[in-house]
């Protein structure tokens, strides 16, 4: 990626874009991104305190006042008890009291929340909402009586009636610019968030040491949006870039309960923080069930807050370096699903003419008597000419780049169209249905639309999965002479098939570590009943290509391991420029070849070529562009509605419980950046030994000290050069990130019916990766032996090992490099290396399959890593600490 790369994009004008407005849709957008882009906190739409307008614009210039004993102990405990109802802080108040004579002064519940709010500035602010969740009664809605969508009143009307008093349906809004102050008011909080600075200095330095190349790409200020970002003055040292992300969740499995949220991802943090609970911070809920039908109105409170800040300037204070001055904050990322994306970008979706979710500008094709497009690049074969689908084909590496340039024209389109026809033809030519609401923040601190919306890497995977299920089961839709009994890839159509498929998806789980996530379940019995992201994402990047071998016929197994190649590569934290090629390569051909295997240019098959697969084709621009995709995936979000929804206590009202917790969310997450000694990081167990560089032996451990036999033995006399002593073996191992890997040695020795195997490694020789399976840990004396009781040791921390052959070349090249199959080569490859070789845990799952060289099945085992790490690229010739091992202390065995 060359440093100055850069396009121009014309600058929106929201003054005639109101002007030429002759629709509803449009007028309403454009009023609240009017208000939006007027924004002040003065104004009384914000609802914010004389106090704390204050306090945004001239913040406290001095650490926060010391908390007492008993309010530290008030606040552990609230932070302790998370999970707990608010009775059981009070019955614990109550008994605390009650024993200690000094404990009279411990705060009550509502008194505890008081102080964290004063404390942190950290509060939500209601509006009023439909009782229906159709709109908020905000921005050109502000005055409305009535819903303008269903018509329902905005009071309820018996009260009303009854009392007077104006009783409505609210929802919550907690403001972005306290949360802000309160991260830097911590001296070692504010240091972390320096992190955006000193990587740029970095990243910048070492692209003009390399020619103006970015080489490696390990976060979204490696990317072209960024740092044409930083050229064009729009980003200083002193600025806060955030992300924005919005999803909807479902609260409750037994009904309807969906309700939408969106968070802040603060990219000052470093990316092995940023992503923490502590450091994501909701930012306002919908309440359900229904949905929303104007979604703007409900992100109204909180852009127009956010872009008063941007105008403005936010007042903070930096505890690190002892400094106040106004910051503005840079919203740099929009990311969501596919659905609630289209909120806001304002976009049509998957189903329109012009529907590249990054919108590239390439129109799709709709079948004869059909009203969806689909993105085939090529056309397919007379007699099809369907005027405004027989457009030439596209060659897939002549593509235009995501983010076109012509958004604004077909903006002004779209708002000029007059009556529902115009409407409709503008919609389906344009791709849009209405101006996004970002059009209302400040150009200068905003990466604008349509360049600030991020592809979704990780229900990406999940849409591709599903889609080649039903693919090669047959059930997706066919034409009347096309049924898929003659489809060479409909290979799972047969039901026996289908379950032996299920069932060695589910066997697998057990060779499958703990500390990847959760296993896969049979994909044949829980397809139907919702199959997790997760699920899919294991089962496509990791399973396919070994289980589809043989299964599938050659040319369609080799196309969908070139598509698994491609994502290998670019769900890694740090991706390599060369790298990037290659994924770039491996995409490419996958499309190229599956609209000549799938979709074969038939216009009942149109169908075949959905958004997802169109937007592989963008993926390695998109890296380049904003940084690896991993960094901006939907799993933050998935995270904080999982662990938000786990703390609802009340099921009959789970809609205002989940927005009373995320308010409190925000607020602790805010006192912790304040007092980090209130939520101490996890510390490694006082029985683990640090060996240095990251790297930690943890329990269980040999009780007494004994001579190694048999294999063993024989390595270390070979690693040591002479006989080796008495020694200790240990079961596991912590790796510097964060994986642990055990031991045959342990594993073997317990019983518990779900033992997820974590032994295998992959670990580097003289420059080369290998494989091998982990028979214990110890620590040996590399010092010749000496009666002098003095004399210097020579301590090692090594690994016994069992290694496995190196990889089958054949299937390797024919899978583009994603087929691991390799031999174990027994207690007869016994060596001995240093664990500072190790380079992460991985899965070997056994398997059976023909090798190309012999014609013959063989017993062998493949490999799948955890995605997110880097993954294993041939060279060669032509998180819980304490529960992971139930066995944690000294065992006699």
């Amino acid at each position: 990626m060359v440093l100055q790369e850069a396009r121009v994009y014309p600058q929106v004008d929201v003054d005639e874009l109101i002007r030429l407005a002759r629709n509803q849709k449009s007028k309403n957008a454009l009023g609240f991104i009017k208000r939006i882009a007027n924004a002040s906190l003065d104004d009384p739409v914000s609802k914010l305190t004389p106090e704390t307008i204050e306090r945004l614009r001239n913040p406290p210039q001095e650490p926060p006042t010391p908390l007492t004993p008993l309010q530290k102990h008030s606040i552990r405990s609230y932070f302790a008890l998370e999970h707990s109802s608010r009775d059981t802080f009070e019955k614990i108040r109550v008994s605390e009291a009650q024993t200690f004579a000094d404990a009279d002064g411990l705060l009550h519940f509502e008194a505890l929340e008081k102080l964290i709010t004063e404390i942190t500035g950290v509060s939500s602010i209601e509006f009023d909402m439909c009782w229906d969740t159709c709109l908020a009664f905000t921005g050109p809605f502000e005055n409305d009586q009535r819903c303008s969508q269903c018509g329902r009143h905005r009071y309820d009307q018996d009260i009303l009636k009854a009392s007077g008093k104006r009783v409505s349906r609210k929802f919550h809004t907690i403001p972005l610019g306290p949360i802000l102050q309160a991260l830097f008011r911590d001296r070692q909080t504010a240091e972390d968030l320096s992190y955006r600075v000193r990587k740029t200095h970095e990243v910048l330095e070492d692209a003009i040491r390399n020619g103006r190349i970015i080489q490696n790409f390990d976060d979204y200020i490696c990317g072209t949006d960024y740092i044409q970002s930083l050229i064009e003055q729009k980003i200083t040292d002193d600025d806060i870039v955030v992300m924005a992300s919005l999803d909807g969740a479902q609260l409750l499995k037994t009904r309807g309960s969906d309700c939408w949220m969106y968070i802040w991802v603060i990219l000052e943090f470093s990316p092995d923080k940023r992503y923490k609970k502590t450091h994501v911070f909701p930012g306002g809920f919908i309440p359900g069930p229904k949905n929303p039908r104007n979604v703007d109105s409900f992100l109204f409170p909180g852009y127009h807050h956010v872009s008063a800040l941007q105008r403005e300037g936010l007042g903070i204070w930096n505890a690190s370096q002892q400094r106040g001055y106004k910051s503005h904050i840079h919203h740099f990322l929009a990311t969501a699903d596919g659905p609630g994306l289209t909120y806001f970008n304002g976009m049509c979706g998957h189903c329109g003419k012009n529907g590249c979710r990054m919108y590239c500008g390439v129109l799709g094709r709709r079948k004869t008597h059909g009203k969806n497009y689909y993105p085939a690049l090529s056309r397919p074969d007379l007699p099809y000419d369907l005027p405004g689908s027989n457009h030439a084909d596209i060659s897939v590496y002549d593509l235009p780049p995501t983010a076109s340039t012509d958004y604004y024209d077909n903006l002004k389109k779209i708002v000029s169209a007059k009556g529902i026809t115009a409407y409709d033809r503008a919609r389906r030519d344009t791709g849009l249905t209405k101006p996004s609401i970002l059009l209302g923040l400040h150009p200068k601190h905003t990466l604008q639309v349509p360049r600030c919306l991020a592809p979704d890497q990780m229900h990406l995977v999940g849409l591709l999965a599903n889609l080649f299920v039903e693919l090669w089961r047959g059930e997706i839709d066919h034409g009347l002479h096309d049924h898929p009994e003659t489809w060479p890839f409909a290979v799972l159509r047969d039901e026996n098939v289908w379950a032996a498929h299920g069932l060695d998806v589910e066997m697998l789980g057990m060779y499958i570590p703990g500390l990847f996530d959760h296993k896969a379940r049979n994909i044949q019995q829980e397809l139907t009943s919702g199959y997790r992201t997760f699920e899919f994402e294991i089962w496509l990047l990791g399973y396919v290509s070994a289980l589809m071998y043989e299964l599938l016929p050659l040319e369609y197994w080799m196309n969908i391991c070139k598509l698994i190649r491609g994502f290998r590569i670019i769900s890694q934290h740090s991706i390599s420029l060369d790298e990037l090629l290659e994924a770039q390569r491996c995409f490419m051909s996958f499309y190229e070849e599956y609209e000549r295997l799938y979709y074969q240019k038939r216009e009942d098959r149109l169908h075949f070529i959905r958004h997802s697969i169109h937007q592989v084709t963008h993926l390695v621009d998109e890296t380049i562009a904003k940084g690896p995709p991993i960094c901006y995936a939907q799993w933050t979000m998935e995270r904080t509605i999982g662990n938000l929804g786990r703390e609802i206590r009340q099921p009959s009202n789970p809609y205002e419980n989940y927005s009373r917790e995320g308010v409190r969310r925000c607020a602790k997450n805010g006192l912790k950046a304040m007092f980090p000694e209130l939520d101490p990081p996890p510390t490694m167990s006082s029985l683990a030994e640090d060996v240095g560089d990251g790297y930690f032996l943890l329990r269980a451990r040999d009780r007494y000290r004994m001579f190694p036999t048999g294999s063993a033995h024989t390595a270390l006399a070979r690693y040591m050069g002479r006989e080796p002593h008495r020694l200790r073996r240990w079961a596991r191992l912590h790796l510097p990130n964060g994986q642990i890997t055990r031991s045959a040695w342990r594993e073997n020795a317990t019983q518990r019916a779900q033992l997820r195997i974590a032994r295998n490694i992959k670990y580097e020789h003289e420059g080369r990766l290998h494989i091998g399976e982990v028979i214990y840990y110890t620590q040996i004396d590399m010092a010749p032996p000496s009666d002098d009781l003095d004399a210097p040791e020579d301590v090692r921390t090594v690994a016994v090992i069992w290694k496995y052959s190196e990889p089958d070349p054949d299937l390797l090249r024919m899978s583009s490099q994603t087929l691991w199959t390799c031999r174990h080569l027994g207690e007869e490859s016994a060596t001995v290396i240093d664990v500072r070789q190790i380079k992460s845990l991985i899965a070997m799952p056994p398997h059976c399959p023909t090798i190309p060289s012999t014609r013959l099945a063989e017993d062998r085992f493949f490999l799948v890593e955890k995605p997110g790490f880097d993954v294993a690229t041939y060279i060669g010739d032509p998180t819980d600490l304490q529960n992971d091992d139930p066995g944690g202390d000294d065992i006699e065995l």
